[in-house]
């Protein structure tokens, strides 16, 4: 079996974690596949069978679930938002240095547009690679570092992900094609 690299274990993790916060938001998926506050996956042992009615724990996790009904968004076109190395564009590391200004007016949720690959014909929406950050708004090192800074803050980040907006450039595009 091929070796992966750190990187790509990265970037296949903000993948699927993109594709199982859609599948939970949609239904789905139950909550209790999604992951808990504390990081760790709930088990399927910790759910009663399908039969009997809805236990204290399923209630927290539809409660958790439901988050995003109580939260105050801030939606970031990351592109115009803030450039941290003078090259006229925002990136991720702009975002880093403004979330404490973000915390201190009540933004509790960050909402994303698109920063993946992307010949970027569309602003961004026209994906081309899902699993790899556009290198002008920085590398994977720089979302993680994103990610570590807004579970500091205690604050969540929603990704603008839509799968039907690809490229040309994208693998789907050209398995259609064929």
């Amino acid at each position: 079996m091929k070796k992966m690299r750190s990187s790509q274990l990265r970037s296949d993790r903000v993948f699927i974690v993109c594709l199982l916060a859609l599948a939970g938001a949609i239904g789905l998926v139950p909550a209790s596949l999604c992951y808990q506050a504390n990081g760790k996956a709930a088990t399927s042992s910790s759910s009663p069978p399908p039969s009997t009615p809805m236990s204290k724990l399923q209630m927290q996790d539809l409660n958790q679930v439901e988050w995003w009904k109580k939260t105050n968004f801030y939606h970031i076109y990351v592109r115009s938002f803030k450039d941290s190395n003078g090259d006229g564009n925002g990136d991720l590391r702009g975002i880093i240095q403004k979330l404490d200004y973000l915390k201190e007016i009540g933004v509790e949720t960050v909402l994303m547009s698109p920063f993946y690959s992307s010949p970027m014909k569309d602003c961004g929406y026209d994906v081309d690679n899902y699993r790899e950050i556009n290198p002008m708004f920085g590398t994977m090192q720089d979302f993680d570092d994103l990610m570590s800074e807004l579970k500091k803050r205690q604050m969540r980040i929603v990704l603008d992900f839509i799968p039907n907006h690809s490229s040309n450039k994208h693998h789907w595009f050209w398995c259609s094609e064929r």
